[in-house]
């Protein structure tokens, strides 16, 4: 047998006996219980011209940080939840059934586990601009991308969810070009005799043209974010309906 395979399994009796006295004093969810997060899974149809790879670990450590932020809970790291995950061999797909995250939960004694999914990540262009054949032109762009997170609370003992949220935001890039036309002729550069030169542009380019990983980033985190604190968070659905005063900065 693998030597590092030997390792773990002999880890994992000892930590299955010390999770199942942390469980012993089960605490409600309003009581500051352990939870522990399990990575950001995937569900959206992304828009082609979006790129969702390597969002999902990066918006998952946000929400992990947002959990130690909001002192509601008594979160486990998120690391340690990785490390589980590997021992307990249930895969990186980032999609997992209900008695996996039960199984992940039991071995790192958390008595709740958030479950966290993307299920929607769309781009949205739109522009407007002026142009003139003689003096030039302006042209105007703006690049939304909008997405949308949706979180629960999973009882370990009873596999019951107690608590579910939604969060919705974006983020926008705007990029502008401006057109100079230049005359030339044979002779040279010259703005008087228009009819014999001839025409060419000269562009000035601001912002980006393009989508960045970082606006994608920014945009999931926003959605973690409201489906945390917003209208329909988490936090929200445990303060009965009432929106937190003084939520943790959104720190993006």
């Amino acid at each position: 047998m693998d030597l590092k395979k030997l390792l773990l399994k002999t880890l994992f009796v000892p930590l299955m006996l010390i999770s199942s006295v942390c469980l012993a004093a089960h605490k409600d969810i309003r009581d500051c219980p352990r939870v522990a997060l399990m990575p950001l899974g995937n569900k959206a149809i992304v828009s082609s011209e979006l790129n969702s790879s390597g969002m999902l670990n990066v918006a998952s450590e946000y929400i992990s940080t947002q959990l130690v932020w909001c002192n509601r809970f008594d979160p486990i790291d998120y690391e340690q939840v990785g490390t589980a995950l590997k021992i307990l061999q249930a895969g990186q797909s980032g999609l997992y059934d209900v008695s996996t995250t039960a199984e992940v939960g039991k071995f790192l004694g958390a008595q709740y586990m958030i479950i966290g999914n993307i299920t929607g990540l769309t781009l949205k262009e739109s522009g407007a601009g002026v142009s003139d054949s003689n003096v030039g032109g302006l042209g105007l762009g703006k690049h939304t991308v909008t997405a949308t997170v949706t979180l629960r609370a999973v009882d370990v003992e009873t596999l019951r969810i107690v608590a579910a949220s939604i969060g919705r935001d974006s983020s926008s890039s705007a990029s502008s070009e401006l057109k100079f036309p230049i005359y030339r002729n044979n002779k040279g550069m010259s703005i008087i005799d228009l009819l014999s030169g001839r025409k060419q542009e000269f562009a000035v380019k601001i912002g980006t043209a393009e989508v960045s990983d970082i606006q994608v980033v920014n945009a999931i985190n926003k959605a973690a974010w409201q489906a945390l604190y917003g209208k329909s968070g988490l936090i929200t659905f445990l303060d009965g309906g009432k929106v937190m005063k003084k939520p943790p900065p959104k720190g993006i």
